[in-house]
């Protein structure tokens, strides 16, 4: 009898060890996809503080934009996708709970629309970089995905 309960005591803890090894695997790419309809990829991206409650605008810039600084773009004309958020290392679900600071795709012609669907992962904030991946869908013509780095501005 404790032969056998050692042996399922033993058989458990292997079984709960190996759980940690089924890590979700993220495609090894830059953000890219359509937005508009038109083959968007990432140039860089800023973040600006938007409110008092500590919460940054994000926007992921496409290839579109001239310059090589990214907060030197504080607001663009052009195809780029947004979001507002709290800086916080975490996994987060596409739309967010305050749809208004979701992931939002904004058009040339200056109209915008917010994701229906995807994730956010944060996996490291220093005192000036965000790193993570975007998986943001709204239809076949506007849906991003891929990983990023986001230079915080202020």
């Amino acid at each position: 009898m404790r032969t056998t309960s050692l042996f399922l005591l033993l058989l458990g803890l292997f079984t709960l060890s190996n759980c940690s090894d089924s890590e979700i695997q993220l495609p090894d790419q830059e953000l890219v996809g359509f937005v508009d309809g038109e083959e968007w990829e990432i140039k860089f991206a800023n973040a600006y503080i938007y409110s008092s409650d500590f919460k940054y605008q994000i926007k992921f810039l496409s290839t579109q934009e001239g310059g090589q600084d990214p907060c030197a773009i504080p607001s663009t004309a052009n195809t780029h996708v947004s979001m507002i958020m709290p800086l916080q290392i975490g996994s987060f679900s596409i739309p967010f709970p305050i749809t208004d600071e979701s992931a939002r795709f904004h058009w040339a012609n200056g109209s915008s629309a917010i994701a229906t669907s995807g994730f956010l992962e944060i996996f490291d904030i220093d005192n000036s970089r965000i790193i993570g991946y975007l998986q943001a869908q709204l239809d076949d013509n506007n849906i991003v995905e891929g990983s990023f780095e986001v230079l915080i501005c202020n």
